[in-house]
């Protein structure tokens, strides 16, 4: 069985656009390091012995924070 979500939740992908996912949907593998409330996952992932989210992630919800406070969120 896949990964499944309890509640909804916010991720911040490379290229900064936030999206959310929830109960029901198929998160994809790249935000399974992103979501990391333990709560929040119905069936936690199975983890590939991979290295922590590249410092890009970490970039992008920077820009993404900067940007939701400034107001310059674009829909789409």
């Amino acid at each position: 069985m896949p990964a499944a979500l309890n509640t909804y939740v916010h991720v911040v992908g490379e290229d900064g656009r936030v999206v959310v996912f929830g109960p029901g949907d198929a998160v994809p593998s790249w935000a399974y390091p992103l979501i990391t409330n333990p709560k929040a996952w119905a069936k936690e992932p199975e983890l590939p012995a991979e290295p922590a989210p590249k410092p890009a992630a970490k970039k992008a919800a920077a820009r993404a924070r900067k940007a939701v406070a400034d107001g310059d969120l674009q829909s789409g």
